[in-house]
């Protein structure tokens, strides 16, 4: 019983730790991030936060493509999980673009700008290494914790020194002052935003990534549960379209109608893929879907055109056979239907 306790326990633990982060970077999610610095406030009372922003996050968006802009993310989140330095500190995602770090202990102000330009120029570099060049760089606003301070009161101080370093441009880090007050946030340059243009970036990204990157000539070979999804597909399109599809069974035996011997069977099963391959069209689809049998599906072919493929891939598999090699193929043919229930 006190097993099964301790690993009820240990589960919960996970999957509230699982909870408080941030999906895309792994960082803390800003609840999470709110809860463990007022946490420490109330413990320590003091620290420093520093408040983090990327510059000109939308523009990399617009012109790159979110998924660029994802990885973008991800990459400044291992960042600066690399520049805690103690236990207790705290990395969090708390916005789109915007991130913070809590530092326990006392840091001198040199020490947290030697920190900030280090965080910048590893930043420079995620925008060099993505292709982005010199558009990706971040601004980084300081606030030192008071007496009485809550995770609110410290981020608001930090957010008005960063929307002052975003309006002065400097590329150092803004440390708090009294009387800084910075209402609105510098405006996007060049006018209206440019969602399209993201989105169209996105759009040939995922092409890219979808398509077939070098397309090998005859029909499309594919594992049968890649091959069983197509068919589904397939089937579930029959409802609304007058095309035929056929499937088509080949099998390798003997003469008798039994199975070849294994290491007769290896390489001859290997020729009739290859043989598949080189009879059909580019847009057919085949499985190997036993040791000794592949599935194929034509698109657009009636009946008649079904049995005159099966026949000529079994003219040219018998053209490409050994001398002394006894093997037979058998065939077998039916339409697809339109998905029942549907």
């Amino acid at each position: 019983m006190t097993q099964e306790l301790d690993a009820l326990r240990t589960e919960n633990a996970r999957l509230r730790e699982l909870a408080d982060r941030d999906s895309l970077t792994g960082l803390l999610n800003r609840g999470a991030t709110q809860a463990r610095v007022d946490s420490l406030l109330r413990e320590t009372g003091g620290g420093v936060l520093l408040a983090l922003d990327v510059d000109e996050f939308k523009r990399v968006n617009d012109r790159f493509g979110h998924l660029l802009g994802d990885q973008a993310l991800q990459e400044i989140g291992r960042v600066l999980r690399y520049y805690l330095f103690f236990k207790d500190d705290i990395a969090g995602r708390v916005g789109g673009d915007e991130f913070v770090l809590f530092l326990t202990g006392t840091h001198a102000p040199e020490f947290i700008e030697s920190k900030a330009g280090q965080l910048r120029q590893r930043v420079m570099q995620i925008g060099r290494d993505l292709g982005v060049a010199r558009r990706l760089g971040i601004t980084v606003g300081v606030a030192y914790a008071r007496e009485g301070d809550d995770y609110r009161s410290l981020f608001e101080r930090a957010d008005q020194a960063l929307l002052a370093g975003k309006q002065a441009k400097n590329g150092t880090a803004v440390f708090y002052e009294e009387g800084m007050q910075v209402t609105e946030r510098p405006a996007t340059p060049g006018g209206a935003p440019v969602e399209a243009e993201g989105i169209s970036a996105d759009m040939v990204q995922i092409r890219r990534q979808l398509r077939e990157q070098e397309v090998e000539p005859g029909a499309y070979c594919q594992d049968y549960a890649t091959f069983q999804c197509i068919y589904r597909f397939v089937e579930r399109g029959l409802l609304r379209s007058t095309n035929s599809v056929y499937l088509l069974l080949i099998t390798l035996t003997d003469r008798a109608g039994g199975y070849l011997p294994p290491d007769l069977r290896e390489t001859m099963v290997g020729l009739l893929k290859g043989t598949i391959q080189s009879s059909l069209r580019l847009g057919d689809v085949f499985t190997q879907y036993s040791s000794g049998q592949f599935l194929i599906m034509v698109v657009g072919a009636s009946h008649e055109n079904a049995e005159m493929i099966s026949d000529r891939i079994s003219l040219r598999y018998n053209e490409a056979l050994p001398s002394g090699v006894d093997v037979c193929l058998q065939h077998d043919i039916y339409p697809l239907e339109a998905a029942a229930g549907k």
